[in-house]
């Protein structure tokens, strides 16, 4: 919405909303994650691998906001994957004094009656190596606990880092979105967490999505403003000086105290601001009685 209105303003999530929600992800257990694309990933940074990636289903349902993306097609070879065939009989074949009504029933040399018309089934056997085999024994989660805090670390790096600030990164803002990627991307496969490295890219790393939180965005200056907590502060109040007595709202109702009270404050506040009066901030609303009652 910000971006619809203002297309050169800034989108600067608040660190402590970002760390909460992939802290909440990195704690749960379940390793199907936001679908993972390495095709692309590997278009925009070659170094990605594209065989690194969670060999589970992807779960459509999960995702940080913004356009989910379908996964990509991993095409199988059939040759290499061993299968077993089940032969299920014709069903007249369970039932001997209905075996000639059938046409198909033949007489064989040895006089055993056969079935001409079956089914076969074939499954297919995955074969495992030893890795995966010493992986069934001990079940795999989505991130050890005692790498979680490694994770944080490595975010609140990326999310820091300027081109402004010397000695920390590259200094530009294309060099530091490709150190924040690679060294991201090498922990987790370092540490074999590629379920992480998925949700990590396709909701945070991946274009789209870094330009959300990333301070390297901005390369002129460094932003401060956090837009995430101007929304809060925003509706926060909206609930207390104006719907307290509201929980659920009817929408003619939030439109006329938006109209009627919220946009004059707001029109005051931005005359004060546009206009000098001497002041550093607006004065409290108490002060001109008190003034008058002190004289």
């Amino acid at each position: 919405m910000s971006k619809s209105v203002w297309l050169t303003a800034k989108i600067q999530l608040c660190w402590w909303h970002l760390r909460k929600a992939i802290r909440e992800r990195l704690a749960k257990s379940k390793l199907s994650t936001t679908p993972y694309r390495p095709a692309r990933a590997n278009q925009e940074f070659p170094f990605i691998n594209i065989a690194f990636r969670p060999a589970g289903t992807p779960d459509t349902r999960e995702f940080e906001g913004g356009v989910l993306l379908e996964p990509d097609k991993v095409p199988t070879d059939d040759k290499t994957v061993p299968s077993l065939s089940i032969h299920i009989p014709n069903p007249s074949q369970l039932c001997p004094s209905r075996i000639a009504k059938f046409s198909n029933v033949d007489s064989a040399d040895d006089g055993v009656n056969t079935i001409k018309n079956t089914l076969t089934i074939k499954i297919k056997i995955p074969k495992k190596g030893p890795d995966e085999q010493l992986e069934s024994v001990h079940s795999r989660v989505f991130c050890p606990p005692h790498l979680c805090e490694s994770v944080i670390g490595l975010i609140e790096h990326h999310f820091c880092a300027h081109p402004l600030i010397p000695g920390y990164s590259y200094p530009s803002a294309v060099g530091i979105c490709q150190w924040a990627v690679k060294q991201m991307y090498t922990f987790c496969k370092e540490s074999d967490l590629c379920e992480v490295w998925a949700y990590l890219w396709e909701n945070w790393y991946r274009r789209g999505r870094w330009e959300l939180w990333a301070r390297a965005i901005a390369p002129m200056e460094i932003p401060r403003l956090k837009t995430t907590m101007v929304l809060e502060s925003h509706w926060r109040r909206i609930k207390v000086d104006y719907l307290y007595h509201f929980s659920k709202p009817r929408i003619d109702l939030l439109a006329w105290i938006l109209v009627t009270k919220l946009a004059p404050s707001y029109n005051k506040k931005l005359d004060h601001l546009l206009h000098d009066t001497g002041h550093f901030r607006e004065l409290s609303s108490w002060r001109k009685s008190f003034k008058s009652e002190w004289r």
